[in-house]
C-alpha cells in the first residue's frame, strides 16, 4: 500500500512530466507551422459563438433571462460577457 507522501510525490512527478512534454509539443507545433507543414485554424471562422443553449430553448424556457444576458454580455467589461460568449478555438491542423 502506498503512503500519502509516495502518492503525492508520484502525482507531482507526472505533472512535471506533463508540463515538460506540453512545452516540447508546443515548440514542435510552432516549428511545423513555420516550416509550412501545419497551420493554426480558428474554429467558427474566427467568430465568437454562444456558450449557452440555442435561441429556441431560451425563447421557450427563459426569454426574460436571455434578454437580460444579451444586454449585459454586450458590454465586454461586464462579468457576464465571458460567461456568455466563447472565443474561437485555436486548432492545430496538418496541412
Amino acid at each position: 500500500m502506498e503512503t500519502k507522501a509516495t502518492t503525492l510525490g508520484r502525482i507531482a512527478a507526472i505533472e512535471a512530466q506533463i508540463k515538460e512534454l506540453t512545452k516540447q509539443r508546443n515548440q514542435l507545433r510552432e516549428r511545423a507551422v513555420l516550416s509550412g507543414w501545419a497551420i493554426w485554424h480558428f474554429g467558427s471562422d474566427g467568430l465568437k459563438t454562444n456558450k449557452a443553449p440555442d435561441m429556441t430553448w431560451w425563447k421557450e424556457h427563459r426569454e426574460s433571462s436571455f434578454n437580460r444576458l444579451c444586454e449585459n454580455s454586450s458590454d465586454k467589461d461586464h462579468p457576464d460577457h465571458k460567461q456568455f460568449w466563447k472565443k474561437p478555438s485555436k486548432l492545430f491542423r496538418v496541412s
